[in-house]
């Protein structure tokens, strides 16, 4: 089975850049363009990693977080803040809710997002 990925991203021309690297190196690739979205695709299909932008419209990456770790189906799920924030509070919120880890977008390339999901994520 193939491992599978939730990229919560507004950035549309983003996602399809992740999509078409994930999906060539055997990922299943899931994706929302805002935080509602997306947290009802995380409930229902539930991916073994989320890569989770922090500001998002309707929902902020953080809130989502919150009831992503507060919900029996979705608590075991691995969280990655995945942003431009590059703030030390951001930083410290995400790890107190839950997040595995806080990556900063412009400071990793998109082949080491992919090695980094490799040893990571969770098939499912």
């Amino acid at each position: 089975m193939k491992p599978t990925v939730l990229f919560i991203e507004v950035d549309k021309d983003q996602l399809s850049l992740y999509k078409t690297k994930f999906e060539l190196e055997g990922f299943d690739f899931l994706f929302a363009y805002n935080g509602a979205e997306g947290l009802i695709i995380a409930k229902q299909q539930q991916p073994g990693l989320i890569f989770l932008d922090i500001i998002l419209p309707e929902m902020s990456g953080l809130e989502i977080l919150k009831q992503l770790k507060k919900d029996v189906k979705t608590k075991n799920i691995l969280v990655v803040l995945f942003t431009n924030l590059s703030s030390e509070s951001s930083k410290e919120e995400g790890k107190k809710l839950g997040a595995i880890d806080y990556l900063v977008k412009t400071d990793i390339s998109l082949k080491e997002l992919v090695q980094w999901a490799k040893a990571n994520v969770k098939v499912v």
